[in-house]
């Protein structure tokens, strides 16, 4: 689980950007929400595949 803030510290923007690419993924169903302001993935394996392909780059 993660804060959409801490999120947003992390990729360098503002709260407001990050908050529309939550709500995308929310819809697609990637992620969802876990409380106000904290979200974790949804989408079976989807973390372990994300962390699979940054650490081959």
């Amino acid at each position: 689980m993660s804060l959409v803030a801490d999120i947003a510290q992390r990729m360098g923007v503002a709260g407001n950007y990050a908050s529309q690419y939550r709500a995308r993924m929310v819809e697609q169903g990637i992620i969802g929400t876990r409380g106000r302001g904290k979200v974790a993935f949804d989408m079976p394996h989807f973390k372990e595949f994300l962390l699979s392909k940054f650490a081959e780059a």
